[in-house]
């Protein structure tokens, strides 16, 4: 059917809603836009698909999505999963185009549904996290389109290959840019740089669940690459207050960041690493910090579970970066401070802890539970 064809109505036929949905769950691309102007039901469902997840890849899919919300703002709610892919270097994306982060960082302004944002490769740009000040702009009647327009799509609904077509024109629409994101995110994945502008960007997100962190370029000094070492836990600037992020229950982030955001904050899952330019191996501690290392790692251990421990999860599951090798007999301090600090721990890493069933690990078991007797 052809999208630019005559419109065929079924409304009055009161085509049930639920099998609307089921039928368009089934279909993708052109066919659903074909179908979408069929009935006002199926528009609606249509619509639902095409915009739940968006995937931003270059500049032009930025442009496209931040006019198709400004002509049919109502489909910037049905937006539930952005994934946004900046380009790694020189600032051009997968069509060799400059990104506008301003555009981008107005159009996350108008995502008040948003639950799930991941950020892969921001580089210096973690500005598009910040809104844009309070501001009002009005949009020209040519660049506006009809309510009821279904964007085109020429590729699967999970991606932003799509543009308003255009219709009658409707009243000039004010656009307001809160200073404040309007979305309150359930999951954040961010692979980008530490700054301000994150801690600043988590303050606001009092409903965010989980929370990954892959750090890129950055000062080295900012992160102690021999934490486990050091008689104190060097944290990273957070500056975050006590009381945000009451909802968090999962990271997966480095080391030192964990120790800050575990302390008074219900976190049950804690996956630890070291950037990923550090690598932490016990033979080379031993070797750099001579007879002492040892005890200095031990402490290090302890600061570090201590920080855990903090947590009103209480934690249940702790993995430490796959990159820590140490000796058996870490191993079994590990053990204890887990016993110690983690009352509730029912996982390291990949070993199921004992909990009534003391026989289900034959070699450490009785380790574990005599740390916990």
């Amino acid at each position: 059917m052809d999208p630019d064809g005559p419109r065929f109505t079924m409304a009055d036929r009161g085509f049930p809603q639920e099998i609307c949905r089921r039928i368009v769950d089934y279909i993708s691309g052109h066919d659903l836009v074909a179908l979408s102007v069929v009935s006002l039901s199926f528009q609606r469902e249509a619509e639902r698909r095409l915009y739940h997840i968006i995937h931003i890849t270059n500049a032009a899919q930025i442009k496209r999505m931040s006019r198709l919300f400004l002509e049919t703002p109502r489909v910037s709610k049905l937006v539930r999963n952005l994934y946004v892919y900046p380009p790694s270097s020189g600032g051009r994306g997968t069509d060799g185009r400059d990104w506008d982060w301003e555009v981008l960082r107005r159009a996350l302004s108008e995502l008040s549904a948003l639950e799930v944002l991941f950020v892969s490769g921001a580089g210096g740009h973690t500005e598009i996290l910040i809104p844009l000040p309070l501001e009002s702009a009005s949009t020209s009647s040519n660049s506006t389109a009809n309510a009821s327009t279904v964007a085109r799509a020429s590729t699967p609904s999970n991606n932003m290959e799509t543009e308003p077509t255009p219709s009658s024109p409707s009243s000039p629409t004010m656009l307001s840019v809160t200073p404040i994101h309007p979305f309150r995110l359930k999951e954040l994945s961010l692979r980008t740089t530490w700054d301000p502008d994150v801690a600043s960007f988590l303050e606001t997100q009092d409903q965010l669940v989980s929370f990954v962190f892959t750090p890129m370029i950055m000062d080295s000094s900012e992160w102690d690459t021999n934490i486990l070492t050091t008689t104190t836990i060097s944290h990273i600037r957070l500056d975050l207050s006590s009381v945000a992020l009451p909802r968090l229950k999962t990271i997966d982030v480095p080391l030192n960041l964990a120790c800050a955001l575990a302390p008074g904050r219900p976190i049950k899952v804690i996956k630890a690493t070291f950037p990923h330019f550090a690598q932490f191996n016990q033979s080379t501690v031993l070797n750099t910090h001579g007879a002492h290392a040892e005890d200095r790692l031990y402490e290090g251990l302890g600061r570090l579970f201590e920080a855990f421990g903090k947590s009103t999860g209480p934690v249940e599951e702790l993995h430490i970066g796959e990159n820590v090798h140490i000796t058996e007999r870490i191993s079994v301090r590990v053990m204890e401070l887990s016993a110690r600090h983690l009352p509730s721990l029912a996982f390291l890493s990949k070993l199921a802890l004992p909990r009534n069933d003391v026989s289900a690990i034959v070699d450490i078991g009785p380790i574990i539970y005599s740390f916990r007797c």
